[in-house]
């Protein structure tokens, strides 16, 4: 199963389908996989920056064309932390959403429902950033 909440920065950018929602047993069974589109960028001491195309707003668009804005996209970057960097490296289409929890919750000594929260809204927002 993909995780659904990855899908425009880790799998690429989909049209959006209407989706039931995801309940937390099913989430953690979901496997997230990266977008192959997504280039990282080592910024020393074990960090990662990662950068993607994002497209404009469609307000926006318009200005940014008469601007020579291009394609109507443009390159974003996105400056992990160590725990961060940590959750992204272990993203390797093989391991769900419950080992990245477990390891994360070992390495840092979080409680496992702590690391579940604060590794599933980091998901969350990558898959926002797109």
């Amino acid at each position: 199963m993909k995780f659904a909440l990855l899908s425009r920065l880790l799998r690429g950018r989909e049209p959006k389908i209407d989706q039931k929602p995801v309940n937390r047993k099913a989430a953690m069974k979901a496997v997230p996989v990266r977008n192959r589109d997504v280039r990282e960028e080592d910024i020393g001491d074990g960090l990662l920056r990662l950068v993607y195309m994002s497209s404009f707003k469609p307000w926006f668009a318009p200005i940014a064309k008469g601007l020579g804005g291009g394609d109507g996209t443009m390159e974003k970057k996105l400056e992990l932390d160590e725990l961060g960097t940590m959750v992204w490296n272990m993203i390797d289409g093989k391991q769900d959403v419950r080992a990245i929890c477990q390891a994360f919750a070992g390495q840092y000594g979080f409680h496992l429902r702590e690391a579940e929260m604060s590794v599933t809204t980091f998901l969350r927002e990558l898959g926002k950033r797109g």
